[in-house]
């Protein structure tokens, strides 16, 4: 069976904000890169935070925008760290596939980041890697 170290997106393509990064920097991100959702690291790389698409739209519909103007100015002047998840759910490189599922489902997450044993970010899993490293495994029986 695989481990996380075996299927995730290794870190020099993981894309990751910071705290400081304003909101409208994070979603014309996740549009280039067709992605919805990263880590939040610290200087040091270690995961702090996760942002996503959801934590974007809560963030403008709390606001109660009506306008488009509007949305962009609240996304230019609101940072990651405002909006982020705060409680970031890691594995190590040599979780397996079955835990990192049981992570996702019972921890209610749709990416994982994979640290090192100093915290720092390796890679990332999401449930579409997971997905793939399932797949792999049937296709090779």
């Amino acid at each position: 069976m695989p481990l996380a170290e075996d299927i995730m997106v290794k870190k020099d393509r993981v894309v990751t904000f910071h705290t400081h990064d304003d909101i409208s920097y994070v979603a014309q991100t996740f549009y280039k890169k067709n992605i919805s959702g990263a880590p939040v690291v610290d200087l040091e790389d270690r995961p702090i935070g996760v942002v996503s698409e959801l934590d974007i739209i809560e963030s403008v519909k709390k606001s109660r925008i009506e306008k488009l103007s509007q949305a962009k100015g609240l996304m230019e002047k609101t940072k990651v760290s405002e909006i982020m998840t705060k409680k970031v759910v890691t594995a190590s490189p040599d979780t397996s596939l079955t835990e990192l599922a049981d992570l996702m489902f019972k921890k209610d997450v749709n990416r994982i980041p994979i640290v090192d044993k100093n915290g720092k970010l390796l890679g990332l899993i999401t449930r579409g890697d997971l997905l793939r490293g399932v797949y792999s495994q049937i296709e090779q029986r």
